[in-house]
């Protein structure tokens, strides 16, 4: 029997490279629909940064996010081939 993981999820890649570089872990990404799906691991906390990132009281180095978008994009052009890509 497989165990769920909760997850936070979110199509914006802005804030998917801000969770990334507020070092939330990255489950996998889901394309099974028209948009690709950022699914992210301790969803309570992803949550709380996900706020901070809308309402713009949240900082990061901009070189870091930079660099965590650059690689979610690379993830999401690596493997198109497979819809669901898990890390």
């Amino acid at each position: 029997m497989a165990i769920e993981l909760e997850t936070y999820s979110t199509s914006d890649l802005g804030c998917a490279a801000f969770l990334l570089t507020k070092a939330v872990p990255l489950i996998r990404i889901d394309r099974t629909g028209p948009k690709a799906y950022f699914l992210f691991g301790e969803p309570l906390q992803a949550e709380e940064i996900a706020q901070g990132f809308y309402t713009g009281v949240a900082q990061v180095s901009a070189r870091l996010l930079f660099d965590s978008e650059r690689h979610l994009k690379n993830l999401l052009h690596q493997d198109n081939a497979n819809p669901k890509h898990k890390l």
